[in-house]
């Protein structure tokens, strides 16, 4: 599997089976839970894992943040890089699996409904101990940053996303009526996978732009025409202000940055998009 973050001397991420190089006990804390679907008039198995903080009170009900892997990725792919993360005691880690290790964004191998099986992994959690299912938020990479935006667009049970290496779909764009999403949307301008420019891609997609998938949820969230820009390290912060219902749209340019993320990003990349994620479910 390739290593999505760069700049980072020994750094893994998600390794088969849930083992850290540390040796901690986050393999014990990861399960896997199968559900069924019905893809194509046949019913599969669905898979998908929940991370659990260390010493987890379920007297205390935490939300989910889910995490989507790029194509060819599986389910556990954030484990380790959602560890340090997790450990803070905020949230539930939940890794769902794509069929043929990939989401359906329209031209796929897999005719799966992943928003439904999305859905009904929260629909599976409802009622367990010590899980909020209000109000969920997602992050996802590559392919799985596609499929999350999406999902937001379809459904409306997501307050928040943070899409890194994918834009919106020229044909998925938020419609009136669409539910309001927080979005922290990161691309690379060297992207030689998903261009940041837009235009066809992997798989015969058609992509906006970078810049106009942010400036679009912007407009469907009521914010200003106008982005703020920020230097922000190496990388350029762009806000678009005065978003209704509350809502955040941001996107950052990130200068030079190929198809993978650096570990940089407001100093912590990750850390960054889990406290974007978790301050925006109302």
């Amino acid at each position: 599997m390739r290593a999505i973050w760069t700049g980072l001397v020994g750094f893994s991420v998600g390794c088969a089976g849930g083992k850290d190089s540390g040796g901690s006990d986050l393999a014990s804390r990861v399960h896997t839970h199968t559900i069924q679907q019905v893809v194509d008039g046949v019913t599969v198995d669905r898979t998908y894992t929940v991370h659990e903080p260390p010493g987890w009170d379920v007297a205390n009900p935490l939300p989910l943040v889910f995490a989507f892997h790029g194509g060819g990725g599986q389910g556990d792919f954030f484990a380790e890089d959602l560890e340090e993360s997790i450990q803070s005691g905020r949230f539930l880690g939940v890794y769902p699996d794509g069929i043929e290790n990939s989401w359906n964004m329209g031209r796929e191998e897999s005719t799966a409904d992943d928003v439904a099986f999305t859905l009904s992994i929260l629909d599976d959690l409802a009622g367990t101990p010590g899980v909020d299912v209000e109000n969920p938020v997602a992050l996802g990479y590559s392919n799985g940053a596609g499929f999350i935006h999406m999902l937001a667009v379809q459904s409306d049970r997501f307050s928040a996303i943070a899409p890194m290496a994918s834009q919106l779909l020229v044909d998925n764009e938020p419609q009136p009526g669409d539910a309001k999403v927080s979005v922290l949307q990161l691309h690379g301008t060297n992207d030689d996978v998903i261009p940041y420019e837009g235009g066809t891609a992997e798989m015969d997609h058609s992509f906006l732009s970078a810049e106009a998938s942010a400036a679009s949820w912007a407009a469907h969230n009521g914010c200003d025409e106008a982005p703020s820009e920020t230097p922000s390290g190496a990388y350029l912060r762009m806000e678009w202000p005065g978003c209704s219902e509350s809502k955040q749209v941001v996107h950052y340019r990130l200068e030079g940055v190929g198809h993978d993320m650096p570990w940089d990003v407001e100093g912590d990349t990750m850390g960054s998009l889990v406290d974007f994620l978790l301050e925006n479910r109302p």
